[in-house]
């Protein structure tokens, strides 16, 4: 009984102690309210000043709605009487996460950098827009092999040379920060698509924004329909080639009647080759049908595996302006600052209080 009374005085005393140096703390704080305030004011006046230093940037944005078509698995394959079988995939991409992630790929940023665009007035490419825009093109300049280093429309990246493709990986690893580049798939139900482009430059923002949004928007549709575009493209020359034989088997088969016009009933054998070139010209009409068929029907499943691309919003001067707000910066420095006053006080009070004890 009497322990437990002594643990309780224990406690009390420990909490009373407590307690007690807490109210000290804060007397001292208040006794320093001068220096928390200098502080404050130091806080604030920096967070606004580099609010203000900091240079805007200008947000190109770009939304469309992505309808992926239907695959034509009901249909059956235009080939089958080549002897392939019949395969209706939908193609390389089967949902919208593969686009997003086409917008950030090296191939499609890449492509987008080596675009020539009308830039104040001459044709550019995006590439040398963006080394000035990045402050990468002052940096090169001072190193005399990059000095002159430049790059030409059409060039694929595997024909560049060492330093060229150094120069470009870097830009394609900037540009797909954050800071520069957001893909962002705003609803799965509707399969809304934002490409967000920020810069420096509000030409390069909106002119980088549109090329990339057409170039992998034109790849995708292309990469999503070439195999029965492939398939198509095949029958049409095989329906062609089986009108063309038809017809030369029909003109044939007036040919062979006319060269006996008037044939003696009595020998079979003359009638032999016109009752021949029927029969072709049966078995190739019947062909014909078949493969006039097979194209129509492959038509119509690229007609719905051809994935609607819809524009909704494009980029429009004036662009979006992103700037720091220099009130919300001042607070959080005067802030900052003021937690960090009272911090070191404390510890500078604690520390001279152990010294004297």
């Amino acid at each position: 009984m009497q322990a437990n009374q002594q643990v309780k005085q224990n406690e009390e005393i420990s909490i009373k102690e407590l307690l007690l140096i807490l109210r000290k703390q804060i007397v001292y704080i208040r006794s320093q309210w001068k220096i928390i305030l200098v502080l404050f004011i130091i806080g604030g006046v920096a967070g606004y000043v580099y609010a203000r230093s900091k240079t805007p940037l200008f947000q190109a944005e770009s939304t469309f709605v992505l309808d992926e078509g239907r695959s034509g698995g009901g249909a059956f394959s235009g080939l089958a009487l080549l002897g392939m079988g019949s395969d209706a995939s939908a193609g390389l991409f089967s949902s919208t996460q593969n686009i997003v992630w086409l917008y950030k790929s090296r191939m499609m940023l890449y492509q987008t950098l080596i675009t020539p665009v009308t830039y104040n007035g001459r044709q550019r490419l995006l590439i040398d827009i963006f080394l000035d825009e990045s402050g990468i093109r002052k940096e090169i300049n001072k190193d005399p092999q990059l000095k002159n280093i430049h790059f030409q429309e059409g060039k694929t990246l595997d024909s560049l040379s060492k330093e060229q493709t150094s120069l470009v990986l870097s830009c394609i690893n900037m540009l797909r920060k954050p800071k520069y580049l957001e893909v962002t798939e705003t609803s799965k139900a509707e399969n809304l698509i934002t490409v967000s482009f920020k810069s420096k430059d509000e030409q390069f923002s909106k002119l980088f924004t549109e090329t990339l949004v057409n170039n992998v928007n034109q790849y995708y549709i292309k990469t999503k329909t070439e195999k029965t575009t492939v398939e198509v493209k095949l029958l049409e020359r095989k329906v062609d080639s089986a009108r063309m034989m038809l017809s030369t088997n029909m003109y044939q088969v007036a040919s062979s009647v006319e060269d006996i016009p008037y044939a003696n009933p009595g020998k079979a054998t003359l009638q032999v080759t016109p009752s021949r070139k029927r029969i072709d010209v049966d078995a190739m009409s019947a062909m014909y049908v078949e493969l006039s068929k097979n194209l129509e029907t492959r038509r119509m499943a690229l007609a719905q595996e051809t994935p609607l691309i819809q524009l909704l919003d494009g980029p429009v001067y004036p662009l979006n302006v992103i700037k720091p707000s220099g009130v919300m910066l001042a607070t959080v420095g005067a802030i900052l600052c003021t937690l960090l006053a009272i911090v070191i006080l404390i510890a500078r009070n604690w520390y001279k209080s152990i010294m004297k004890s």
